[in-house]
């Protein structure tokens, strides 16, 4: 069982300092930008872009930036009575660089608002999330047996998804750029990110829907044309079944 703590996004500057103590609880820090270094028991940990690292409950922990830095982060406890995540059991402290970060960062954006709105069932959708969240993050330390060629070739992939992701990408397009077939392509990806490379640019995609649509005053039809849904019905059938909300819904209660 997962009890959340707290969880929060911050950006950090170059004077950020964290003197050493025990860590009262689990921790889960996703940074999204910048460097900075910690120290976990005496050993030195170095966390650049789209890395994640777990404390375990009671680590000592130091830390200092060395740029300025952004990062997610979620204190929690962990019961394994009901769930079984082995990384977690090990209770030993673990970096992971993550190939689905864009993914995870839309994950972390919606477990902060969920924590900090306190809806109905609030914990129950933040469980769940980190639930989520946990399971990918073993997922990326079991893959540590992946050729560098499968891992240039899901990165290569990732890059034009990241690039071109307004765009409709086929999978032919996708085996004109790397010259493997499109069904390789499609297994090697999913096996190391957990996703189809379309539902990688579905999720990149509403992951940007869900931001314009918090941060900025457009309307729902005008994120879907600027994200290139030519259909609205589709954009609002895909975001539904990504947030569990529809975008309008999703707008009116974030903006308010």
């Amino acid at each position: 069982m997962i009890t959340l703590h707290s969880a929060y996004s911050h950006d950090y500057d170059i004077h950020w300092q964290l003197q050493e103590a025990p860590t009262p609880y689990n921790i889960f820090l996703f940074l999204t930008s910048g460097e900075l270094e910690y120290r976990v028991n005496g050993e030195r940990v170095l966390l650049q872009k789209d890395d994640v690292l777990f404390i375990p409950q009671g680590a000592l922990r130091s830390g200092k930036a060395i740029d300025y830095h952004h990062r997610y982060v979620a204190h929690f406890q962990y019961d394994s009575a009901d769930e079984i995540i082995p990384l977690l059991e090990q209770k030993q402290h673990r970096k992971v660089h993550v190939h689905h970060a864009a993914y995870l960062k839309q994950r972390f954006a919606q477990l902060n608002q969920q924590w900090m709105s306190k809806q109905p069932y609030y914990e129950a959708v933040c469980h769940g999330i980190m639930m989520e969240m946990l399971s990918l993050y073993n997922r990326e330390a079991d893959t540590d047996w992946v050729s560098s060629r499968q891992l240039s070739l899901t990165n290569e992939v990732r890059d034009y998804i990241l690039k071109h992701y307004r765009k409709t990408i086929r999978m032919s397009d996708l085996a004109n750029l790397t010259g493997r077939t499109p069904n390789y392509i499609s297994t090697v990806f999913k096996e190391i990110t957990g996703q189809s490379p379309i539902a990688y640019q579905q999720a990149v995609r509403i992951g940007e829907a869900r931001e314009m649509l918090l941060n900025t005053e457009r309307t729902v039809g005008e994120v879907a044309e600027y994200l290139g849904y030519s259909d609205p019905f589709y954009f609002h059938r895909v975001f539904k079944k990504l947030t569990g909300m529809s975008p309008s819904a999703f707008a009116k209660e974030y903006r308010s």
